[in-house]
């Protein structure tokens, strides 16, 4: 118990030296406005702990994400419904395994958590210069390495409460053709979509245009604290602050919010522009129509024969050839069509020299193959001598267009199925798909059917999903992505052709609206379809990778016809092979991207 002559004291500095109460600061004096200060402070303090309470206690999603491995729920089944292996009616495999859906739009929470958040980081609006800052990032890699670092940088300015500004695309290291955001995405939509999280903007503030950003590299796989705690401190210091380098930076194991913003940003705000889109509906009709494809829409090889030998595999079996897609109409090409269209297979085809280079396989072309690929391999000084015998036996070679072939009919798909090609330049030029156009005659790539569309079979109308895209733009985004250069006219890639960026793009949408998805590879491309067609709910994806598929495949090859059912077996389990697996390897062989598990829900398998 504190002395009486303590609490006189106490009470006198109260009162002050006469006895009367204090009184409070006048109005407009230095000592109110410190006071107001304190106040706000205070205030600002108080409603952050409330925002972390809520957090914590109401919004249990908010918290990292658990690893798969810790959460018994998270395995998946060996099979779903038995189905996988059957043959629907449209003559065409049954797909079994787990079916998802995104569902990161329509979840009143993930609004609510993001509305919580948005009192603990203050994201400005554009009246006037953002207190957070304003984050550049120049990006890194091809076009999907891109992609996943332009939503990486939507994250990490969350975390940072910065303005972003459009993302530098990487003009030095894949495709030298000069192309910006917004001549590859619709900037604009981009900018709108995500205004309720981060503010986008395609400039600086005149206050800040003469001002260097100061630059920085952060490590690979850097987590959220690590940005909220180095890079914020940089960012309150300089206000402009660019990260270079820019793939991969941001840990795949984030909060659930914030993995629902990648997600956001990945699936419904990158969206390619006009060009884009149109080119893909003209290709999509070429390929799908049965008029529209005839054999010289075929990817041209010299190998005429090996084509007819099979398009007249494909009449025989009742695939439904050029004749019966013009007039005839056979049962299976009938069950097929969709208003007049019919399904397709994309392939990813990484059969480039430099790929095979860096596997250190052999793929048949002798001693010139040899020294091609050794002399490639030198341009990577780390890269350590291999065997290829021993590569091989391990499964790390690329499967070829022969074992795609394979592949495609171990899985029971009919001759007469439309193939679609997304490659760069092949190994050994167009006659390496000799074996694989000699099964499937229907096989096409952008350019082939871009020279098969003519002004009398090319479609007087987008249609589809390419017109839902086309919006009048905004104009201060220089109207929605126009693009320069390129073909002139109304041609399949008019907007595109020469830009190696759009082309690419062409190929990732042509891949991802695909009934059926096979990759040769586990490469980013690769892994980004997968999720993307996961959220998208669209149809099934058969990543063909890993050591056991490729020794399956080089013991087909080598004649072993059980190899030819336990083929089928593993492929038609599931997507990216994960069917009785852990969510956690899915997510290891592929990352964030190719198994997006916050923002999936799961839906009944298709049967």
């Amino acid at each position: 118990m504190s002395s009486p002559t303590a609490a006189a004291t106490v009470a006198r500095r109260r009162r002050g030296p006469s006895g009367a109460r204090a009184a409070s600061p006048a109005p407009g004096t230095a000592r109110w406005r410190q006071q107001r200060a304190l106040k706000a402070a205070l205030l600002a303090a108080l409603g952050a702990a409330c925002c972390v309470a809520l957090l914590r206690a109401d919004l249990p999603f908010l918290a990292p994400s658990a690893r798969p491995h810790e959460d018994a729920r998270l395995q998946l089944p060996a099979d779903e419904g038995g189905e996988a292996g059957r043959v629907g009616e449209d003559g065409w495999p049954v797909f079994g395994g787990m079916r998802w859906r995104g569902c990161v739009g329509g979840e009143d929470a993930h609004h609510t958590a993001m509305a919580v958040l948005s009192c603990a980081v203050r994201v400005a609006r554009a009246d006037g210069a953002d207190e957070g800052g304003y984050l550049m990032v120049q990006l890194a890699g091809g076009l999907n390495q891109m992609r996943a670092g332009i939503c990486d940088a939507v994250v990490v300015a969350r975390l940072l409460g910065a303005a972003l500004m459009l993302p530098l695309l990487d003009n030095s290291s894949w495709w030298a053709d000069g192309s910006t955001f917004s001549d590859v995405f619709d900037a604009g939509h981009f900018a709108r979509t995500l205004a309720p999280w981060v503010r986008v903007v395609d400039r600086l503030p005149s206050a800040l245009r003469g001002r260097a950003p100061l630059e920085r590299t952060v490590p690979r796989g850097s987590t959220a604290e690590y940005y909220q705690t180095h890079v914020r401190r940089v960012m309150r210091r300089a206000q402009v602050v660019k990260l270079n380098h820019f793939d991969s930076r941001l840990h795949d194991h984030l909060p659930a919010a914030l993995q629902k913003l990648r997600c956001r940003a990945n699936y419904e705000a990158l969206r390619f522009v006009l060009p884009v889109t149109r080119a893909v509906a003209r290709l999509t009709h070429a390929l799908t129509h049965p008029a529209a494809l005839a054999a010289s829409a075929a990817i041209s090889t010299d190998h005429h024969a090996a084509r007819a030998a099979g398009a007249a595999a494909a009449d025989e079996a009742g695939g439904g050839g050029v004749g019966a897609a013009q007039g005839q109409g056979g049962q299976r090409e009938q069950a097929e069509r969709r208003d007049g269209a019919v399904k397709y297979v994309a392939i990813h085809l990484r059969y480039e020299p430099d790929m095979l280079a860096f596997t250190g396989c052999e793929y048949g072309g002798g001693a010139e193959e040899r020294a091609l690929l050794a002399s490639i391999r030198q341009r990577w000084v780390n890269l350590p001598a291999m065997d290829a015998g021993k590569q091989r036996a391990k499964g790390r070679c690329i499967a070829t267009p022969s074992q795609v072939a394979l592949a495609l009919q171990a899985l029971g798909f009919p001759p007469s199925t439309r193939l679609y090609i997304a490659s760069g330049a092949l190994h050994g030029g167009p006659a390496a798909l000799r074996p694989l156009l000699a099964a499937f005659p229907f096989t096409a790539d952008k350019l082939s059917l871009a020279r098969s569309l003519t002004p009398a079979t090319a479609p007087a109308h987008t249609g589809g999903q390419a017109d839902d895209d086309e919006d009048e733009g905004d104009g201060a985004w220089g109207g929605g992505g126009e693009v320069r250069g390129g073909a002139e006219g109304g041609g399949a890639l008019a907007g595109v052709e020469g830009r190696a960026t759009l082309l690419a793009a062409v190929d990732y949408e042509m891949s991802r609206r695909a009934a059926v998805l096979l990759a040769n590879n586990n490469g980013n491309m690769a892994h980004l379809l997968a999720g993307h067609r996961r959220y998208a709910g669209v149809g099934s994806t058969v990543l063909v990778f890993g050591s056991s598929v490729h020794r399956l495949l080089d013991a087909i090859q080598q004649g072993d016809l059980a190899a030819s059912h336990k083929l089928r077996h593993r492929l038609l389990k599931g997507d990216l092979n994960t069917q009785g697996e852990s969510i956690d390897k899915a997510i290891a062989k592929g990352g964030f991207y190719a198994f997006p598990q916050d923002c999936l829900c799961r839906i009944q398998s298709s049967g």
